[in-house]
């Protein structure tokens, strides 16, 4: 007898997969030590936010600042300029992660001293809420991160943890840290604290799920063997071609893993149909031919809802979207390879009959359940659409929040400090304002620009939402009109007065721009004023009515000044981390639609070309769509904002779902093809594929079950959102799909099939023979 291809290449192949396994594994490990996250980079350069935000950095600098401060960190405190002298001018050997530095008892001394000279009063009030708390006692220490420590933010963090406590005996338990670079590597360390953790229990529910279903051990080695090379796979793409890893990203080898372990199930269980029907000569060869179309399909379906996230303008979900979905094509091209390899060099023990899908026991209980479905086809049919209406209806109540708080679960090092921070000093979220004036006019002097600043920074601070402000009027003296009266005020005027503190603040100007609240634009000649607001961090905002807030309590004052004099303020620019999350928040918003409107007409567009038809292309994905429909539908109904994880969830779901569908479509049709009734075609599908569809499902959803024990919110998220999302969608497939089958409808997925009578099955059994699943017809 000729021998197969499969026959000739697998030793071939296995030893190419066994000497390729270390490589994949380095080029993995090398992908996981590229994990970074900056919040500022989640959205793409073509924003308009994003552009005013990177121009605000390129005059101002970047907001690379860490906040300190601990127990006892009072403005008499020794310790907190001797903090910052070891911080920023570290011994020799020791890496400078610190440009600068300031403080509240440094900024405190400067305004209380000439030229300013506040009273201690004034100047404290100047400084509350920004770098005093509101008891006018606690203080804190800003630092500047350097080039190095941007590229180290875990090493800054703990540098400033070791010096404290080994030279200065400050407790690292009363340490609180603050500021975008605490948040970003709050990101990090969340992110990758689990990762091994979650990736190993993932393993073993995968593990134990497919040995219970395939009760078979050698089976099941080839199968875990599969998933965890499917996993390293995914990762070594993404060093491959260049990327980089960051908190979303790391669900991904999880997922890829169960996918492939959900298509090693589909080629197993057919590889046990074709070596019962004909023996174990050719089965591997037999499987392959008879999983590769609706694997191929199954796969496919699953990367279209992937992709769709690439429209997504958040980066970190159009990242996931493109590798995973690349993770899981590859994945299921490489079990086409090597799982029929693995079956033809080491074939497991032939089925007893006793236990398993394929067992006649199993058989005839899907087969009672598939009838007993279908004879109730019709409340099936009033139950989802009832569903379907309630939770749909809900959908345009559906709100988002990208709240970097919420990144993180209640009890994370990061919450605690920002409470106790927020609570001993005031908000930390930084909000830039920045007042545009043309610099070739010199109708308004410094004083004058500086008044209006000033105005502008008055009326932001009457927003409740705003904590603390500073800004060039900060470090500035008093710019209120000299009162007259005594002998001073006789002998200097009002305008007298007014030149001397124009010529004392003109004199300083050099000052106000090396403390970032003043910068020149020489290329569009312009001179920027810059006023620093603080919003809460755990407050749960309303970023857009924030924003509009702002605009329209410091507007009149700017179109007053425009009014008074042509050489007033050109343009106001609301810039900084509030407006950029509000963007991210409209951003995940529309991508949420777009991504699964994307996703529904692509895996629609593949089905009805499938099926060569389009309504039975729509028909398909009305199964698909119930879980997303219903369970985002009941989020918006009881007020649960979406977030980045449960954003990512929708498409992929539909896409995992649709799986299940080709499945039982596919075995449909080949009961139509050898003459069968719809109805006996349903429940022959029912028969042979709701075993694999329920175990293949329970492998993806309970292995991404395990995610819910991730101490990053979004993973955690995405985890327990992607069972309920999976469970609804397996109660669908096997409840909606069999009851449009087995109805009028059903006709439209039979259209354009070749009838082959002449092989209908007997009246005992309604398994198809073995070339009724081996056909190159789908």
């Amino acid at each position: 007898m000729k021998r197969s291809l499969i026959a000739k290449i697998s030793r071939p192949v296995i030893v190419l997969v066994a000497v390729m396994f270390p490589l994949t594994v380095w080029a993995a490990l090398l992908a996981l030590r590229s994990n970074r996250n900056d919040v500022k980079d989640w959205l793409p350069d073509t924003f308009q936010a994003t552009q005013e935000y990177h121009e605000f950095q390129r005059h101002f600098g970047d907001e690379t600042f860490v906040l300190v401060s601990w127990d006892g960190c009072t403005l008499d405190d020794a310790r907190v300029p001797e903090l910052a002298e070891l911080l920023t001018r570290p011994p020799d050997g020791v890496p400078r992660y610190f440009d600068k530095s300031i403080s509240g008892p440094a900024v405190l001394e400067r305004l209380i001293s000439a030229p300013t000279s506040l009273s201690m009063d004034e100047a404290v009030e100047r400084l509350r809420g920004t770098l005093i708390g509101p008891d006018g006692r606690q203080t804190c220490l800003v630092l500047t991160l350097s080039d190095l420590g941007r590229e180290h933010l875990q090493a800054s963090l703990t540098q400033v943890y070791e010096t404290a406590e080994q030279r200065l005996d400050i407790a690292r338990q009363s340490i609180r840290m603050g500021g975008p670079p605490v948040d970003n590597a709050a990101i990090d360390q969340e992110g990758e604290r689990m990762l091994l953790r979650l990736m190993v229990l993932t393993g073993l529910v995968g593990l134990s799920l497919a040995w219970w279903f395939l009760r078979d051990l050698r089976l099941t080695a080839m199968v875990l063997v599969g998933g965890i090379y499917s996993a390293a796979i995914c990762l070594a793409l993404v060093y491959v071609l260049g990327g980089t890893m960051d908190s979303i990203l790391l669900t991904m080898p999880s997922v890829v893993y169960t996918t492939g372990l959900a298509a090693a199930m589909h080629i197993a269980n057919y590889y046990r149909h074709v070596r019962e029907d004909t023996g174990l000569e050719g089965a591997a060869a037999g499987a392959l031919r008879s999983a590769w179309i609706p694997c191929s399909l199954s796969a496919g379906t699953t990367a279209l809802g992937l992709i769709s996230l690439c429209i997504s303008e958040l980066v970190p979900i159009r990242n996931f979207g493109f590798y995973t979905a690349l993770g899981v094509v590859v994945t299921v091209v490489f079990m086409f390879v090597y799982l029929p390899c693995a079956l033809q060099i080491w074939p497991p023990k032939p089925s007893t009959g006793a236990r398993g899908h394929a067992s006649p026991i199993h058989l005839r209980r899907m087969r009672r359940l598939g009838v007993g479905v279908i004879a109730w086809r019709r409340w099936a049919w009033l139950f989802f659409m009832a569903a379907m209406l309630v939770g749909g209806s809900g959908l345009y109540h559906a709100k988002t929040t990208i709240n970097l708080m919420s990144l993180f679960s209640p009890d994370a090092e990061i919450i605690q400090s920002y409470q106790w921070l927020e609570k001993e000093l005031g908000p930390l979220v930084p909000m830039e304002i920045v007042v545009r004036f043309d610099s070739r006019q010199d109708e308004l002097s410094q004083l004058d620009r500086m008044k209006i600043v000033e105005e502008v920074q008055l009326a932001a601070e009457s927003i409740p939402e705003v904590g603390g402000t500073m800004s060039a009027v900060t470090f500035a003296p008093d710019l209120s009109p000299r009162q007259a009266g005594g002998l001073r005020g006789a002998l200097l005027s009002a305008s007298s007065y007014r030149s001397v503190l124009n010529r004392r603040l003109t004199a300083h100007r050099d000052e106000f721009i090396q403390e970032r609240y003043l910068a020149d634009d020489e290329d569009a000649h312009e001179e920027l004023w810059r006023i620093s607001l603080r919003v809460a961090a755990l407050a749960d905002i309303d970023y857009g009515a924030f924003i509009e807030h702002i605009e329209d309590a410091t507007e009149p004052v700017i179109q007053k000044h425009r009014q008074e004099s042509d050489a007033g303020p050109i343009g106001v620019v609301y810039t900084g981390m509030t407006p950029v999350v509000y963007m991210a928040e409209r951003a995940l918003l529309n991508g949420l639609v777009e991504s699964f409107a994307g996703a529904f007409v692509m895996i629609a567009i593949v089905m009805s070309f499938v099926l060569r038809d389009v309504r039975a292309g729509l028909l398909t994905m009305l199964p698909n769509v119930f879980p997303m429909t219903v369970v985002f539908g009941l989020m918006s109904w009881f007020g649960i904002a979406l977030d980045i994880g449960t954003m990512m969830t929708a498409s992929v779901a539909m896409g995992v779902c649709v799986d299940d569908t080709v499945h039982f479509t596919y075995w449909f049709r080949q009961g139509v093809r050898h003459g069968m009734h719809h109805r006996d075609a349903t429940v022959m599908a029912y028969e042979n594929s709701a075993g694999p569809i329920y175990q293949s499902t329970a492998i993806v959803a309970f292995g991404l079950l395990t995610f819910a024990m991730s101490s990053f919110m979004p993973t955690r998220r995405f985890g327990l959102l992607m069972f309920t999302l999976l469970s609804c969608g397996l109660v669908a497939d096997l409840a909606l799909t069999p009851a449009i089958l087995a109805g009028s409808l059903g006709r439209y997925f039979a259209a354009r099939l070749r009838l082959r009578p002449g092989d209908a099955p007997d009246s005992e059994s309604s398994t198809l023979p073995v070339d009724a699943f081996t056909s190159p017809h789908t």
